[in-house]
């Protein structure tokens, strides 16, 4: 769950150059329960994710199918860095431990979603469409995740547009996907895009008290909605494999 995509003063960093000191000082601007809430937002979500991730690679190994395996595996280190990454970089009180943090925050978010396109591209799409949007969802991932990491402030201020420009993609799919996917599955893929596009509208809106784990509560919900389509049309027994 990204903390911060976009390059300007957040009140989180806006205190980093001020006159007050010590680890605490990037938290000045926000109350106990803001900072609160987003801590069990975060913590909800890894735990969640650690047990979400088990059960899908546990159901693969029981299917005994190598590209099931691989498609869940990539998907699960994907959504687990995101969660993972974005639990410590907004829970750090350290200036430059958070700085390190916000580049693989970042990065993870690309990765995230290029594993979460990978399911559903090689198991049900699959054929050259499927293999060729995995490639290029990939592509772009590493390359985001690679400046993200290298040369953090190349993208800033384009990075929000970059990601749901990614995470849409699938519509050049659409239909394929549709035909391959039950009606709930596909109601659940969409609802967690569009979770998320309207989860940036609270993580753009800074004076909003408790942004931050509104944004978060986004992420995660829809987060859960690809997850819960990925066990369902993907992972379980009686589909494509």
């Amino acid at each position: 769950m990204p903390g911060s995509l976009v390059r300007r003063p957040y009140r989180d960093e806006r205190v980093w150059g001020s006159t007050i000191k010590g680890p605490r000082a990037i938290f000045s601007t926000y109350s106990r329960g803001e900072r609160i809430a987003d801590g069990l937002i975060h913590v909800l979500g890894v735990t969640a994710g650690c047990i979400g991730v088990a059960v899908l690679i546990a159901i693969a190994l029981l299917r005994d199918s190598a590209l099931l395996t691989l498609s869940l595996t990539l998907y699960g280190c994907g959504l687990l860095a995101m969660l993972t990454f974005s639990a410590l970089y907004n829970t750090s009180a350290h200036p430059a431990r958070r700085a390190l943090l916000r580049r693989f925050d970042h990065a993870a978010i690309f990765i995230m979603i290029a594993g979460s396109y990978t399911p559903f591209a090689l198991l049900k799409i699959g054929g050259a469409l499927g293999w060729g949007l995995v490639g290029f969802v990939w592509l772009v991932a590493a390359g985001g995740a690679a400046i993200k990491l290298l040369r953090p402030h190349y993208l800033e201020g384009r990075t929000v547009a970059v990601c749901l420009l990614l995470g849409w993609t699938v519509v050049v799919a659409f239909g394929p996907l549709a035909a391959a996917l039950p009606g709930w599955s596909l109601a659940l893929l969409t609802a967690g895009g569009l979770l998320y596009s309207v989860g940036v509208v609270f993580h753009l809106w800074e004076r909003l008290a408790f942004n931050k784990a509104i944004w978060h509560g986004f992420v995660l919900a829809g987060a859960s909605c690809h997850y819960a389509a990925i066990l369902g049309a993907v992972a379980l027994p009686g589909t494509t494999a």
